[in-house]
């Protein structure tokens, strides 16, 4: 409540003697600072998931909004919920002094000192999370993007606007993971072309969105195409670059888009090639640092667009649709991904490292894939693999398109040799591949099906 009344008189004249003056009172209102509770001292093991609620007061109801003075790179808190998450990994083991400050915006603020000791973790099997190199330089390895990263390989001559050698319109490769904080996309494609964009949408399964993104059918916001998308697939979010550009990025809702460019961390590749982006998860879904919704599914789709109200020449994954000319294009196939298989509302592991010695007589010497026998088959044959070490691993069937047939293996596999059966009486006679990944790790192998 005002506490003090301060009477103000302005006068004003000029050098012939004329004069006119106003009155007014400034209010002074009183400001209670926040109080912020302590936060305990508390040990956690590398690798294991730290939160902790924040507890504060305001005698004024004042909104708060939370920050860090001192704290590491892995520790994250939400700026209005005061959350405070994060994940070490193996490498941030040591002894953390952190200090938090709430203040209310008007002045008045307070601030708390805790530990958080990081120890060793000896446990059997480690789930942790690994991230990408973001340098616009998209490799595939244990170092950068790791094979089991990939969730679509589009064909790499399939662009209708490719009409020479080198490629100057194609998309290649679709990536994606995540760590507790932030989901990292990548983007192999080249595009050499001034007049053309790069588009990636992403269903992140929000309420709202968009699904035509034309003009001329009442869409306001930026990046007008003639891409119209499915009532399951309403496109929350896209992204959007020119030839060298670094991407920017949109919330689309409704019939209109809000740039939310400041938000993301994005790069591009050099001679128009690829590009890598890290988005917060709290900034896709503002449910705080590190939390996303229970078994969400995100789905997304990548074009190479034309200009305003124009289709597409390449889109990842493919729909026919996208053939080149003005549209509209509609966009029905879209490649999925869920970082919350378990539905507890925290992105899962992505990587499996086993800290348990196995004797060197139970383990193959190397990482490696038979071929398949019998080859060529009818309808059934048997893939046989070998692992050197425990993790992700993935066996999947793709045709001469590249495109996805089978998902034989999916899961963490310990080290040894194993036999798959592939029973292909539901696809069609002709020339198949077998791909066989783990931990960064990748080799492929041809097979024949006759019928």
């Amino acid at each position: 409540m005002p506490i003090q009344a301060i009477h103000v008189i302005i006068n004003i004249s000029d050098n012939k003697g004329a004069s006119v003056s106003d009155t007014f009172r400034v209010f002074v209102d009183l400001n209670f600072a926040p109080f912020l509770n302590n936060i305990p001292d508390t040990t956690i093991k590398a690798t294991n998931r730290y939160q902790y609620q924040t507890i504060s007061n305001d005698p004024d109801s004042d909104i708060l909004s939370y920050q860090f003075i001192t704290s590491p790179a892995w520790l994250k808190v939400g700026e209005e919920s005061g959350i405070i998450s994060g994940t070490p990994a193996i490498s941030d083991t040591g002894y953390y002094e952190i200090i938090l400050s709430v203040n209310d915006g008007k002045g008045g603020a307070d601030s708390t000192e805790f530990f958080i000791r990081v120890v060793e973790n000896l446990d059997t099997l480690i789930a942790t999370y690994g991230k990408p190199v973001l340098d616009g330089i998209i490799t595939t390895g244990i170092d950068d993007w790791r094979a089991e990263w990939l969730i679509f390989a589009d064909s790499t001559n399939d662009s209708k606007w490719n009409p020479g050698v080198p490629p100057d319109n194609e998309l290649y490769d679709i990536f994606s993971t995540w760590d507790s904080d932030s989901l990292y996309i990548g983007i192999r494609y080249i595009l050499n072309d001034d007049y053309n964009t790069m588009m990636i949408y992403l269903d992140a399964g929000i309420e709202g969105g968009v699904t035509d993104f034309n003009s001329q059918n009442g869409y306001i916001g930026e990046y007008a195409k003639n891409f119209m998308f499915s009532q399951e697939n309403k496109i929350d979010y896209f992204f959007a670059d020119y030839y060298l550009s670094n991407p920017s990025f949109f919330r689309a809702d409704s019939n209109n888009s809000y740039e939310l460019t400041d938000k993301i961390f994005g790069v591009r590749g050099s001679d128009g090639n690829d590009v890598e982006i890290a988005i917060a998860w709290d900034d896709l879904y503002g449910l705080g640092a590190g939390l996303v919704p229970a078994d969400v599914t995100l789905q997304i789709v990548s074009l190479i667009a034309g200009g305003l109200n124009y289709g597409g020449g390449d889109s990842a994954p493919d729909n026919p649709d996208v053939d080149g000319n003005a549209g509209p294009d509609s966009l029905l196939n879209l490649a999925a991904f869920r970082p919350d298989k378990d539905s507890d509302g925290i992105p899962d592991p992505t990587i499996f490292i086993s800290t348990q010695l196995v004797p060197d007589t139970d383990v193959p010497s190397k990482f490696s894939l038979e071929q398949n026998y019998p080859n060529p088959f009818n309808p059934s044959t048997n893939i046989s693999f070998s692992l050197a070490e425990i993790g992700f691993t993935q066996l999947k069937v793709y045709d001469v398109l590249g495109r996805e047939v089978s998902v034989l293996v999916n899961e963490i596999m310990k080290p040894g040799t194993y036999t798959i059966r592939f029973n292909a009486s539901g696809i069609s006679s002709g020339v198949y591949f077998y791909s066989l990944t783990q931990n960064g790790a990748s080799t492929v192998k041809k097979l024949m099906l006759l019928k």
